[in-house]
């Protein structure tokens, strides 16, 4: 039976790039095996809205901090200030470089 996804934790970076930006997110997994994502939120604003999420794996694993990146791309037309993204501890506003 597979695990339910969570909020993660993480630090997170924005850079706009040639007509879009990418989110970046970093941190430590508690152990080898997790599966790490960032997911556009369901609800209609812009800049879209993201969530770090982080599924455990089956079974057993060692307490081992593992570090992770990972990364979300949205087209843009015009400048992005900020993006917000929700983990564990909140909401968090990224500034866009």
């Amino acid at each position: 039976m597979a695990n339910e996804p969570e909020l993660g934790l993480g630090t997170y970076r924005a850079e706009h790039v040639s007509g879009a930006v990418i989110l970046h997110a970093d941190g430590e997994t508690p152990s080898p095996g997790y599966k790490v994502w960032l997911q556009e939120a369901m609800i209609d604003v812009y800049p879209p809205e993201f969530t770090l999420y982080w599924e455990p794996p089956d079974g057993l694993a060692a307490d081992v901090l593992t570090p992770f990146h990972v990364q979300a791309e949205f087209p843009v037309d015009e400048a992005v200030k900020q993006i917000t993204v929700r983990d564990a501890d909140g909401a968090h506003a990224v500034p866009v470089a």
